[in-house]
């Protein structure tokens, strides 16, 4: 190679540097196979270093790339001129490679947080509450758990309330732990968490929606009881009796059905029934 560093910057060569013609000619692979057909008699190569270890597209497809140029000719007549033209231009053409490797990078960054945002359910609103971007997930939620059919550029009544609580909240907090508090809905055994971000320099907001299933014992919790009547409730409501949950909770017969008579004191009930009736009503199940 002639004229060129070997540190870490573009390389190029011109094939004459290495072989000869004739030897060129003989090359069954490269040259009968490949440069004969194009009608190439010379190449100068360009390389050009990777910004980024492993573009995205060498890793889907688990294959090295050298990325560069290559200039071909029909006959060998390369000059130094030519050199120096591609020496001159070889900063700017990494650095525009770097670029574009750069942006791809953010365009693929890009999409997994939009798929994330998406699988969440993420809404964007503005100040006056009007939708400027909303999530397909997102609009399913909201018609699940808001009893108003949702509009497609305001929100939900309900919502909106929320929304401008928590943002008079900000304007007037400065402990930034205590700051919008997620807001939570449940609904048939599952529960909505609604968190609000905050971009002043816009003046816009935006909602993130995400849904997960209760279990029993979560939801059962929501209707006052202790952890332990709770425990006790959820076995009653499986149809389990006194001495079944007793063993599985190792305490006494006893035990349980003082915790039973104090679920029914809380209630203003007066059986296991009736107890299992409320519950179920109380969680919207019928």
């Amino acid at each position: 190679m002639r004229g060129v560093s070997r540190k870490l910057t573009p390389l190029f060569f011109e094939r004459s540097d290495f072989i000869s013609q004739k030897q060129l000619h003989s090359r069954e692979g490269i040259y009968q196979q490949f440069l004969r057909p194009l009608d190439t008699e010379d190449q100068m190569c360009l390389f050009l270093p990777t910004a980024i270890s492993g573009s995205w597209f060498q890793q889907s497809q688990g294959i090295d790339v050298i990325p560069g140029f290559m200039l071909s000719r029909s006959q060998r007549n390369f000059t130094e001129r030519d050199r120096l033209v591609l020496n001159l231009l070889r900063p700017h053409l990494a650095q525009a490679y770097a670029n574009a490797q750069q942006y791809q990078q953010l365009k693929q960054d890009f999409i997994q947080i939009q798929q994330s945002l998406n699988h969440l359910g993420s809404i964007v609103v503005d100040r006056e509450g009007r939708v400027r971007s909303i999530a397909p997930q997102a609009i399913i939620w909201l018609e699940t758990y808001f009893v108003k059919p949702t509009s497609c550029v305001q929100l939900p009544d309900r919502l909106w309330s929320w929304v401008k609580y928590q943002i008079a909240g900000l304007e007037q907090k400065t402990d930034l732990s205590r700051q919008c508090l997620p807001l939570r809905i449940q609904k048939s055994g599952r529960e909505l968490t609604i968190r609000l971000v905050v971009d002043r320099p816009k003046q816009q907001y935006l909602l993130l929606l995400e849904e997960q299933t209760l279990s029993s014992l979560t939801f059962l919790s929501l209707l006052g009881l202790s952890q332990r009547e709770t425990e006790v409730l959820a076995l009653v409501i499986r149809g389990k009796d006194n001495q079944a949950i007793a063993t599985e909770l190792s305490v006494y017969p006893s035990t349980i059905r003082k915790h039973l008579e104090n679920i029914y004191s809380k209630w203003g009930i007066k059986s296991r029934t009736e107890a299992i009736a409320y519950a179920l009503n109380k969680l919207g199940f019928f």
